[in-house]
């Protein structure tokens, strides 16, 4: 036995320019989580927002759901979700009520969407970062 195993040269290769290479994706990886991460899960998260609202928003002519977008923050950084325009000046009104003037009560539509996608988008950045790391290493699976 002793012989047979002298008779065997066994021979294990590491090549460093496969992991060069590994570490360039990594390095690529990186990069484009920067800026593109946040701003794909933020865009992502407002649309969810913006969707559960408008089905939450109460309707009396209609209008007030109409206005409802998705913007980018003034930084560009990120996105903010809106409702009312110089035409639809009552969007914060229905939302949290008025006591003076005509009496409402708050209706709240935009804070219970922000609560449910607060619960329910936790998987986001998962995702997002699941589909960039396929994008640069599509051989292995995540």
């Amino acid at each position: 036995m002793a012989k047979m195993l002298q008779n065997m040269n066994m021979t294990i290769d590491v090549n460093h320019a496969l992991f060069h290479r590994v570490g360039l994706k990594f390095a690529m990886l990186a990069m484009t989580m920067d800026g593109h991460f946040s701003r794909d899960c933020s865009k992502r998260i407002a649309e969810f927002i913006l969707r559960k609202a408008k089905k939450l928003v109460p309707v009396r002519t209609g209008r007030l759901k109409k206005s409802g977008r998705v913007v980018m923050t003034p930084d560009r950084k990120g996105y903010t979700v809106r409702f009312g325009n110089s035409k639809v000046q009552y969007a914060s009104v229905v939302e949290y009520g008025r006591s003076a003037f005509a009496p409402m009560r708050p209706q709240p539509y935009l804070r219970p969407a922000a609560q449910m996608a607060r619960n329910k988008m936790k998987s986001v950045p998962k995702e997002v970062f699941k589909k960039n790391f396929r994008r640069i290493f599509p051989r292995i699976m995540v």
